[in-house]
């Protein structure tokens, strides 16, 4: 899979939601230790999660990164950029999105913390600007960040 250059999304978030809710979910000592095993051979992880089906919800992506980092041992830059850059690749996106480049769409999100020193970090929105417009921000939403 290295080799080819595949791209693998563990959507591992998902079963980590439904077995905190206290559902079955894949086994995941198993699962985990298969995905750390693709990671040591090279192969290129992306973030997804799912979103939509029972138990993961959209604005709950925050946790695809903190789990590629306290279960699969990627640090928090390595997470970021398989759930933006990588991601975008992934779907043919590579040359629109994913990074702040000029040329690219001025997508983003900012955070409070240093995202690529703490996954965490990601909870704590301070504004969501799509297509060079502010579309979010927790003081205009009348609320605080997740």
């Amino acid at each position: 899979m290295a080799a080819s250059g595949a791209f693998v999304c563990p959507t591992n978030a998902i079963d980590a939601r439904r077995i905190e809710a206290g559902g079955a979910g894949a086994p995941r000592e198993a699962l985990v230790a298969a995905w750390r095993a693709l990671v040591g051979c090279g192969v290129r992880l992306t973030g997804g999660s799912d979103a939509g089906v029972a138990d993961m919800r959209f604005d709950d992506y925050a946790l695809v990164p903190e789990l590629m980092v306290s279960e699969l041992g990627l640090t928090p830059l390595e997470a970021l950029v398989a759930c933006t850059a990588r991601a975008a690749a992934a779907i043919g996106l590579g040359d629109e999105l994913g990074m702040l480049e000029p040329g690219k769409r001025a997508d983003l999100v900012a955070v409070e913390g240093d995202p690529s020193r703490d996954a965490t970090a990601l909870r704590r929105v301070a504004v969501v600007i799509q297509g060079g417009r502010v579309v979010y921000e927790p003081a205009l939403a009348g609320g605080a960040s997740r």
